[in-house]
């Protein structure tokens, strides 16, 4: 008798396709933490930007939750060993740590790279990724903890706090990056006309300036405000924000 089977399997011997061959579809990733993170966001854009399909599992951190007196998704210490956000989860796989996911999904997925080729021009990006990271998520974290956290803990909010972030810490490091629109290998972005890492880890950080009302002047960082403008249009931003 002449099945189905018989007919796919004749069909495979024709083309040379083996049961080896054939696509496996993956699990779905799940990206856990909320978007006001903009280590969450930055992830999301990365996501966006691969165009890897994705579940988001909005989430504040363990500690939050915990001051808050709301569970912690069972489960979420072995995706999450610290308790922070974002998260990354694909079936029995976990990683945390917003850059240490891109560079999974740079990895696992290289279409539509966010690292460039060149090593020296990969080394700025990745420069540019930690400087958002550490310096520029100084001052946001500050404005964060104090403008939305701490309102929820119900805990005083520290005006003084605010205004050293604003005032002191926040324009030093925008005169860094205007700095770096200049220079010779910048483009569109901060890497030539290719959105980059670099672009995804510094972004996210002044989006959540925007997002706090805090502006950039353009005045004084003509490049930086401009930048961040096509930023806000690029699709990938659009879509997570």
């Amino acid at each position: 008798m002449f099945t189905f089977f018989s007919m796919f399997t004749s069909l495979m011997l024709l083309t040379g396709i083996t049961f080896a061959e054939l696509p496996v579809s993956e699990p779905t990733s799940v990206i856990w933490g909320a978007k006001v993170s903009p280590f969450v966001r930055k992830v999301l854009v990365a996501m966006e930007y691969k165009e890897i399909p994705y579940q988001n599992q909005d989430l504040l951190p363990s500690v939050i939750l915990l001051a808050i007196n709301q569970e912690i998704p069972e489960g979420f210490s072995n995706i999450s060993p610290l308790g922070k956000i974002p998260a990354f989860q694909q079936g029995d796989f976990s990683i945390a740590d917003s850059s240490v996911i891109i560079a999974y999904l740079e990895k696992r997925h290289p279409e539509h790279p966010l690292y460039p080729q060149n090593p020296q021009l990969l080394a700025r990006s990745l420069w540019l990724e930690k400087y958002g990271d550490t310096v520029l998520s100084a001052v946001t974290h500050t404005l964060i903890i104090e403008s939305l956290i701490n309102p929820l803990l119900k805990v005083p909010t520290d005006k003084v706090a605010i205004q050293n972030a604003i005032e002191q810490e926040l324009p030093p490091a925008l005169d860094y990056l205007e700095k770096q629109l200049q220079a010779p290998w910048a483009g569109r972005f901060f890497i030539g006309n290719e959105l980059t890492v670099a672009d995804i880890g510094v972004s996210t950080h002044l989006i959540s300036l925007k997002l706090l009302l805090v502006e950039i002047d353009a005045k004084r960082w003509p490049l930086l405000s401009a930048y961040l403008q096509r930023i806000l249009n690029e699709p990938s931003f659009k879509k997570v924000l």
